[in-house]
């Protein structure tokens, strides 16, 4: 990780298809040291290696005196606390929740979801892009319905895929506890479901889709390349791809 918070990988590629907080993204991490759900801790290891430098740069000493050590100590003990805050308002945005904060958000109503979604192994990307039609069906128990099926359907756990058991538990989620908490912001449908696609994209890079770009690229059709990156960085959010990348959708 550099000293801007950005990481640095120049090994194997890919991206988080189904949810899974365990998923390892690495065939060379059996461990999972660097799992999904490792992040967090690993950002931490990397800041801890990054003060390690700048203590000898704050006493100019190699070994650090007690009062760096102290000062640098608490700021890495900030990091988790801080990295909470972020998480829960990130995803607050995320399922719509822009004006009604609640102390059990995480636990009452973003957590119980992803639980759902890892029971499934549903599709990551489409489920919270799903969210953002929510708002709109409101008060409609065959509209909620129909939504927990489309889940259903871009899910790989076959028993949740194929039984009506688990759907049944994801329409009772979003009508029991999630609609409720969007009543309850007083934002109009259209503009709340709107506000949500800006914080959740429907075009991102998928495994599939690297690939296939470095295939057309290795039989001379570069120009694939400038498409896509055209799609994930200008039409990420849309409801539709531009024409000509109809097969994205």
């Amino acid at each position: 990780m550099s000293i801007l918070g950005l990481t640095i990988d120049y090994g194997p590629f890919a991206f988080l298809d189904a949810y899974d907080p365990a998923f390892i993204c690495n065939h060379s991490d059996p461990a999972g040291r660097y799992a999904f759900d490792e992040q967090p801790r690993v950002a931490l290891w990397n800041l801890m290696r990054l003060a390690a430098p700048l203590a000898a740069l704050v006493d100019g000493a190699a070994e650090p005196g007690p009062k760096t050590v102290r000062m640098i100590t608490d700021a890495l003990n900030q990091f988790g606390p801080e990295f909470r805050r972020e998480y829960l308002q990130v995803m607050r945005r995320r399922f719509g929740l822009f004006a009604d904060h609640r102390d059990d958000d995480l636990e009452a109503v973003i957590q119980p979801y992803l639980d759902l979604l890892q029971e499934a192994k549903t599709d990551y990307i489409f489920s919270m892009r799903t969210l953002c039609s929510v708002p709109e069906t409101l008060g409609n128990h065959d509209k909620l319905t129909a939504l927990a099926a489309r889940l259903a359907e871009r899910s790989l756990n076959v028993a949740c895929r194929d039984t009506s058991e688990w759907q049944h538990r994801m329409c009772n989620y979003l009508e029991s506890v999630y609609a409720p908490r969007l009543q309850a912001q007083s934002i109009a449908p259209a503009e709340l479901a709107t506000r949500m696609k800006q914080e959740n994209p429907k075009f991102v890079l998928r495994n599939w889709v690297a690939q296939d770009v470095i295939e057309r690229a290795e039989r001379g059709d570069v120009a694939w390349i400038d498409k896509v990156l055209d799609l994930l960085t200008t039409h990420a959010f849309d409801d539709h791809a531009p024409s000509g990348m109809e097969d994205a959708e």
